[in-house]
């Protein structure tokens, strides 16, 4: 993808260092790349208002009681694509949904406390939501790699 918000080499070394380690001091940064605090201080703040990046805290869902993981394919109506869209987006359960190429229409992923509460928003929730023709639910067994540092 093409930088299109006029990112620049401070920028982005901000970025990465931020991915790193989001509580990471602005006088370290500044430090690091020999700027000043000012400077990283209203770049971060410029990028967080453009929604480059946001910093939050990434809880481990196991950790706190939600002990099934599970990746959701849901194959839609051509015709009531924007709706589906619409009513997955109020389903807090849902914490990551893409509309996507190949065989089904959306991608989704799930952290719930137990297989019965899995299979009650699937039941209650999803399978409700008119345009939903099937699902497809993979239970996560093991996560080999969970990182949120890309490359750019």
């Amino acid at each position: 993808m093409k930088n299109t918000y006029g990112l620049d080499r401070v920028d982005l070394k901000i970025i990465k260092i931020l991915q790193r380690d989001g509580r990471t001091p602005n006088t370290d940064i500044a430090r690091s790349l020999d700027v000043s605090e000012s400077t990283v201080r209203n770049r971060i703040t410029r990028l967080i208002e453009n929604d480059v990046i946001q910093i939050v805290a990434v809880a481990d869902p196991f950790k706190l009681g939600l002990d099934i993981a599970a990746s959701l394919k849901i194959h839609v109506d051509v015709q009531k694509v924007d709706y589906v869209a619409t009513e997955l987006k109020k389903i807090e359960a849902l914490w990551y949904i893409t509309l996507a190429t190949g065989a089904s229409t959306f991608n989704a992923e799930v952290y719930v406390k137990n297989i019965n509460d899995l299979h009650e928003l699937l039941k209650n929730k999803i399978w409700r939501i008119d345009g939903v023709t099937h699902t497809e639910t993979s239970v996560v067994m093991d996560y080999l790699k969970r990182e949120y540092c890309w490359d750019f």
